[in-house]
């Protein structure tokens, strides 16, 4: 259900409603020079997991191959600078994996085929290292991260962990207040704080074929929810401020507080789905791969 022109102030706020294209960033890195072939002088990535993070830095996995490019001063264009990382253990699967940036120049990312999250560090230019590891005791399915509080989606139960990583507690979400179970095959996940609460949008293969996005809060309350019987498997979440989410189903959807649909900001019919996708608050930058695509575009939310 579209809100009308009207419905898109709130208040004094504008919502955002309008995808500006401001470039295309190639996934194309110079080699080092440690190459068997050294009349090679590039990699080309063709990225299935990507975040931004820290201090204008941009990690790029590569869908086959046990690489990652690395940018830094991805919005300084004068600056900006390019890395390919090859010294990352070769037991790292990016396939099918999510992240999410935490504080600092520090990242997680999450594998469905084990029960850990890994999390990166960038200090040094044209470098990545491991901080650790955290054992989520299950298979996740995507993560997010906001102010201390890190999110976990899980299929097997079906489920969303919160964990605390100031006290290390652990809240599970699977059922309403009265017992109703939440989720059904849920595969991504965001949190956002709404008016000092915490948020927590779930998309999800619900029942009898529905596609859904639910809003909920810590106690498992479902405030909202948008269904739709699109044949598409509904993929990321993110939150994008002022109550806002992007939805990714059919394109890239901008739903409200509310979970109704404000407007398609990209429409898939005539172009490659949506791989994955990475936002920056700060700047407003939406950061977009597409499947079997070697390029970010770079989109302004406004």
């Amino acid at each position: 259900m579209a809100l009308s022109q009207s419905d898109l102030h709130r208040g004094s706020t504008t919502a955002y409603s309008t995808l500006v294209k401001c470039e295309t960033l190639d996934i194309i890195f110079p080699r080092g020079p440690n190459i068997l072939k050294p009349d090679i002088k590039t990699t080309v990535l063709f990225p299935r997991m990507i975040c931004y993070f820290g201090n204008d830095k941009l990690v790029a996995f590569d869908q086959k191959c046990n690489r990652v490019g690395l940018y830094e001063d991805v919005c300084n264009t004068q600056n900006r600078s390019s890395s390919i990382i090859h010294s990352l253990p070769n037991n790292y699967c990016y396939t099918y994996g999510s992240s999410t940036a935490l504080d600092g120049n520090r990242f997680a990312i999450s594998c469905p085929y084990i029960p850990v999250l890994t999390i990166f560090s960038s200090e040094n230019t044209g470098q990545l290292k491991e901080d650790g590891k955290l054992n989520i005791g299950g298979k996740c399915y995507d993560i997010d991260y906001i102010n201390g509080k890190l999110v976990v989606c899980f299929r097997d139960p079906p489920k969303i962990s919160v964990l605390d990583m100031k006290t290390g507690f652990i809240h599970s979400i699977e059922n309403e207040p009265k017992g109703n179970q939440l989720f059904n095959v849920p595969s991504h996940v965001a949190i956002d704080i709404c008016n000092g609460q915490e948020m927590i949008y779930v998309s999800d293969n619900a029942s009898w074929g529905l596609r859904r996005l639910t809003k909920i809060d810590l106690h498992g309350n479902m405030l909202a929810s948008f269904l739709s019987l699109e044949e598409e498997t509904p993929k990321q979440v993110i939150t994008v401020g002022d109550g806002n989410i992007l939805f990714v189903h059919k394109g890239i959807r901008l739903m409200s507080e509310n979970c109704q649909e404000v407007v398609k900001l990209l429409d898939e019919s005539h172009t490659a789905s949506v791989l994955c996708m990475s936002y920056s608050k700060q700047r407003n930058l939406l950061f977009v791969v597409k499947d079997k695509s070697s390029e970010i575009v770079v989109y302004k939310l406004t």
